[in-house]
């Protein structure tokens, strides 16, 4: 039988021991160094990137063409839309002009007031909304006044800027050229800008 004196034991053992705890405490020391290093250059970064990203707000003046290109709100979060047929905001009737009327905020008609001098400026949502609120022109021997031909070029305008390519599959129960509208769109929350215009 193979035998081992206790003297060769112990030296080998605490040959091993050291070896592991000296092994050890070397990774520990490169595990902490790389760990501060890596939450330096995060910090380094995050410091780098509010830097280089945020630039103080510009001032205006609110005097002729000086003032923003937009409402300044925060950006309006995307919510999803099913678009549905209705039964209301019909051409005429009682309800009509009460339910496109709803359209518009509560005392603001769609316009906000800004800088020291409170300008007043539209929002082009409730702009676009007020052209439908244009009396009829398609019906016989009615002339369309200029503000009704600057409401439908304005609308058209604006389809053609906002670009929505979301395919609509079409619905041959209805024709050949009738598209089923009722899909899911990605939307703008417009109830954000509600509140910020009754709150």
């Amino acid at each position: 039988m193979f035998r081992t004196s206790a003297s060769t034991l112990d030296h080998r053992g605490a040959m091993g021991v050291l070896s592991v705890s000296g092994r050890a405490a070397r990774t520990g020391v490169v595990l902490v160094a790389a760990l501060v290093c890596l939450l330096t250059a995060v910090h380094v970064g995050f410091i780098a990137t509010r830097f280089f990203t945020s630039s103080p707000s510009p001032t205006f003046s609110f005097e002729g063409k000086d003032h923003p290109e937009r409402w300044d709100i925060p950006e309006l979060p995307l919510v999803r839309m099913q678009l549905e047929e209705t039964t209301h905001y019909q051409t005429d009737g009682d309800m009509a002009k009460q339910e496109w009327d709803s359209i518009f905020p509560q005392h603001h008609d769609g316009f906000i007031f800004l800088g020291p001098n409170k300008r007043p400026f539209g929002l082009s949502m409730f702009h676009q909304a007020s052209c439908f609120l244009a009396p009829p022109i398609f019906r016989q021997g009615i002339k369309p006044t200029k503000h009704i031909q600057h409401c439908f070029n304005y609308i058209r305008q604006m389809i053609l800027c906002r670009s929505d390519i979301r395919l609509e599959p079409i619905d041959p129960t209805h024709g050949a050229k009738a598209v089923d509208a009722a899909q899911l769109h990605t939307c703008r929350d417009w109830s954000r800008v509600y509140e910020l215009l009754e709150g």
